[in-house]
C-alpha cells in the first residue's frame, strides 16, 4: 500500500503521483523542499528539472517494486522507498518503459 503523504513537503504542494499506462505509478516531487535541482518554486513541470525526487514506486496491483538497477546511488539511505537527485532523464526512460 501507498503510505500516507509525509509531511517534510509541508511548503509546497506534493504532486499527484504519475500513472503508466501499464499500471505502474511513482511520485515525482521537485520544488523547493525536495531533493531536486534546482531548489526552486513549482511552477514549471518536472521535465524542466535537472533532478527530482523520485518515491513509492508502485506496480499495477500497488505493491512497491524497485526502479533500474542504475538507480541506487540515488537512493534514500533513510528512506527505503525514495531515489533522491534522480536525473530527469532516467526519469523519463523509466515513464517510457511502462508505456508513458
Amino acid at each position: 500500500m501507498i503510505p500516507p503523504t509525509k509531511s517534510y513537503h509541508v511548503r509546497n504542494r506534493v504532486n499527484p503521483r504519475i500513472v503508466c499506462r501499464d499500471g505502474v505509478s511513482l511520485s515525482v516531487q521537485f520544488g523547493e523542499d525536495a531533493c531536486c535541482e534546482p531548489q526552486i518554486d513549482q511552477d514549471r513541470p518536472w521535465q524542466d528539472y535537472d533532478s527530482v525526487e523520485v518515491g513509492y514506486i508502485c506496480d499495477e496491483n500497488n505493491k512497491f517494486i524497485l526502479p533500474p538497477d542504475h538507480w541506487e546511488s540515488y537512493r534514500d539511505d533513510d528512506k527505503v522507498m525514495i531515489w533522491k537527485y534522480v536525473p530527469v532523464t532516467f526519469v523519463e526512460a523509466f515513464i517510457d518503459e511502462h508505456d508513458g
